[in-house]
């Protein structure tokens, strides 16, 4: 959302510092700070610091709004609407990460996920049909930094294992939570889009 406001870039600058939000203390997952650094390698390194200052930067209802357009169903203000959201303190479906980011994948337009988009029968005609629906969710430019950002976590940060070709694009981002409990990958090629979670 901050891409999207225009309140952030990928070569933005952001100090990966110790910080207190009235009592909310976030640390990073590696225990240490990188100190100045800019969005792209927060990103790359899945820095806590500069996610949380940059959604403490924009309205906190907007950034909530933007998860749920890109397919977020599980979100809820009374729930959600806090700075922790940022580090994804949120219970998520596996269907809702994937559609976000391929929404992503898509230039910025949502597509509902279905199990089936038509059934043919035995000669080819058309037995079922599942009507997609397609929403313009964020601007081209939005998607492609968030896109390019992502790139760098596979080529050279944290998501480096899910780097299985050197001829295609492949983007995507890793998340653990406290103590490994749960973790994540989401990522994209320019023809598919995959979730994990273990």
């Amino acid at each position: 959302p901050a891409f999207e406001l225009g309140e952030s870039y990928p070569g933005m600058g952001l100090d990966d510092v110790p910080v207190n939000f009235g009592g909310y203390k976030p640390t990073n997952w590696y225990g240490y700070y990188y100190g100045y650094v800019s969005v792209r390698e927060a990103i790359n390194q899945s820095m806590n610091i500069p996610a949380v200052k940059t959604l403490k930067s924009i309205d906190l209802g907007y950034a909530l709004r933007f998860a749920q357009s890109m397919g977020i169903t599980t979100l809820t203000e009374k729930a959600n609407k806090n700075l922790s959201l940022a580090l994804g303190s949120a219970n998520v479906k596996v269907i809702d990460m994937a559609a976000a980011y391929a929404t992503m994948a898509n230039g910025g337009v949502y597509t509902e996920p279905k199990l089936y988009t038509k059934v043919l029968d035995h000669e080819g005609k058309e037995v079922l049909v599942n009507e997609v629906k397609f929403t313009k969710v964020m601007s081209e430019t939005t998607a492609y930094m968030l896109t390019d950002c992502l790139r760098s976590v596979v080529s050279s940060g944290t998501g480096t294992s899910a780097k299985f070709s050197t001829k295609i694009q492949i983007a995507g981002k890793t998340g653990n939570t406290n103590d490994d409990k749960d973790q994540w990958f989401a990522g994209y090629t320019p023809y598919y889009t995959a979730v994990v979670w273990n």
